[in-house]
């Protein structure tokens, strides 16, 4: 069984990121994971 991303549900590959989700660490694409950055970076400077 493939592991898949927790937010999009896409196979992941080798650029598998974790993500911490309440108390677990679940795994993420590479793109996914980009777009969360992002995200966090766009409302820590918008504060």
């Amino acid at each position: 069984m493939e592991l898949r991303c927790y937010l999009c549900d896409e196979e992941l590959g080798k650029d598998a990121k974790p993500f911490k989700v309440g108390m677990k660490e679940e795994m993420i694409c590479g793109e996914c994971y980009t777009k969360t950055v992002n995200r966090r970076k766009a409302l820590d400077g918008s504060a």
